[in-house]
């Protein structure tokens, strides 16, 4: 059974320039091939993926935007108490700050996480990746999670 959680909120935007939050944006939790993935939607494309290994037991998040600025905000927890939480805030979908369990992250560095809470602890891992190409569907999740070398890594690791 696939189950989603994703939120979406429009701003209205006439025009969408570079520097506006585009009418389009989303963000929250979706499943691929077993696997939880945060998101956040910026127009027709994805700014942000954060993949994790938990089995989760349930999650939530949250996003707001003004015309110049959108934060996305998610979490979950696993079935065995650890939580996976995540904050993003961006002007443009390709840089901001990225905040996941407490530790920042510059969004320019990297668009793509591979969260791991095996082993008692979360462990992070940034990746450089550009995505806003990437429409956040079901279709290009699954293409980009079986041919992403660092994500094929990851999921034989935690498997």
């Amino acid at each position: 059974m696939k189950r989603h959680c994703f939120l979406v909120l429009g701003t209205v935007c006439l025009g969408c320039a570079r520097d506006r939050v585009p009418s389009r944006t989303g963000s929250g939790w979706t499943q691929v091939d077993g696997t939880f993935v945060g998101l956040v939607e910026w127009g027709e494309g994805t700014a942000l993926l954060i993949y994790c290994d938990g089995d989760t037991e349930g999650g939530g998040g949250g996003l707001s935007s003004s015309s110049s600025v959108l934060t996305a905000h998610a979490w979950l927890r696993t079935k065995d108490g650890r939580t996976v939480d995540w904050w993003c805030q961006t002007s443009d979908g390709m840089t901001g700050q990225v905040r996941i369990n407490g530790q920042q992250f510059n969004l320019e560095d990297g668009a793509l996480f591979l969260v791991s809470t095996r082993g008692g602890q979360v462990q992070i891992e940034q990746h450089k990746r550009y995505l806003l190409e990437m429409a956040p569907e079901d279709k290009n999740l699954k293409r980009f999670t079986k041919e992403d070398p660092e994500v094929k890594r990851f999921l034989s690791r935690v498997k």
